[in-house]
């Protein structure tokens, strides 16, 4: 899912299939309506997405769609979408305004890393030598955007043309940017747990450890959460298994 830093909205990109009842949808009124994303049957829903939730009216949406790969673009919502070209060596998508998208690709060449592009996807340009753990997003809070990799977390000031370490190298986390009160508290969900920082990302420290225990992480597609306002944080799996710790 993408979750709407101001903590208003959530989109939800899952997979979907004949033995599944998931739904594509997003809301913005903390989960008193839902609307959902289209979709077609050759798709069986999408890997991943980002959402521009800066906009007060329609959305832009860059997805990924499931069994294809394939990128595409709404720029309504998620009702109506643009093909952008093949992805299946995608990681990452990113949203900064209506008018840069971005994309993490894997593999060899110099069409890895993270590129960008400010005219809907028919150019793209390198902007930042990475690498990725797992499908992500990019995070946009108070003008600051965050991208989770394999060094650790991306920041840029510039709606994305820069790309900087916030600050120590913090391999093994795993899931996007999530934000406390301002932009100096930050929580990750990593491969030992989550993550907590309180000075932008400069310095992290294991807030909620998964210990031992292996229970609860046996599943596939793992995603962990935090809810700054109980400051509670969830694991759960497409198993449908979840726990949750609360400090």
């Amino acid at each position: 899912p993408d979750i709407d830093p101001a903590g208003r909205g959530l989109c939800l990109f899952s997979i979907q299939g004949q033995k599944t009842s998931s739904t594509c949808a997003f809301t913005r009124d903390h989960g008193k309506t839902w609307k959902a994303l289209t979709t077609d049957s050759g798709a069986f829903g999408y890997n991943m997405g980002a959402v521009d939730w800066s906009a007060s009216g329609e959305m832009t949406i860059f997805a990924q769609k499931h069994h294809s790969g394939d990128l595409v673009l709404s720029r309504d919502s998620g009702q109506t979408w643009t093909p952008l070209g093949k992805g299946d060596r995608c990681q990452a998508l990113g949203v900064i305004g209506p008018d840069v998208l971005l994309k993490g690709m894997s593999g060899p060449g110099e069409t890895n890393g993270l590129l960008r592009s400010s005219d809907s996807g028919s150019n793209w340009v390198k902007v930042a030598d990475c690498g990725f753990n797992r499908l992500g997003h990019v995070v946009v809070f108070k003008g600051t955007a965050c991208l989770t990799t394999r060094r650790g977390i991306l920041s840029s000031q510039d709606k994305g043309k820069h790309w900087a370490l916030t600050g120590e190298d913090s391999a093994g986390l795993l899931g996007p940017v999530m934000f406390g009160e301002d932009e100096k508290h930050m929580v990750v969900y990593g491969r030992d747990g989550f993550s907590e920082s309180n000075d932008g990302g400069k310095t992290w420290n294991l807030a909620a450890a998964f210990g031992e225990d292996r229970t609860m992480r046996n599943g596939r597609f793992e995603f962990g959460d935090w809810d700054p306002k109980t400051d509670s944080f969830y694991i759960t799996h497409i198993s449908g298994r979840a726990f949750v710790y609360r400090r």
